[in-house]
């Protein structure tokens, strides 16, 4: 379990390799791998990422989110 503090800055990684059945995700706070959130192998199918989103998207929540970078990039 990973416990974030109000008015902390984090910094989130979140690098994903879609590859069919043998697809990868990793997620990292402060550098630090959380397992939790991480898998050794998905299917996440084998079509390229068309969008990436930060924040939530699902109605009826809400989130205050300070954004500083986001980088989206398509080499490992």
């Amino acid at each position: 379990t990973t416990t974030l503090i109000g008015g902390t800055w984090y910094e989130l990684k979140v690098h994903l390799i879609v590859n069919g059945t043998a697809s990868t995700v990793e997620v990292f706070v402060d550098g630090v791998k959380v397992t939790a959130l991480s898998s050794l192998t998905e299917s996440y199918g084998t079509t390229a990422v068309g969008r990436a989103i930060a924040g939530e998207s699902t109605t009826g929540r809400s989130y205050d989110n300070l954004i500083d970078e986001y980088l989206v990039d398509t080499k490992p």
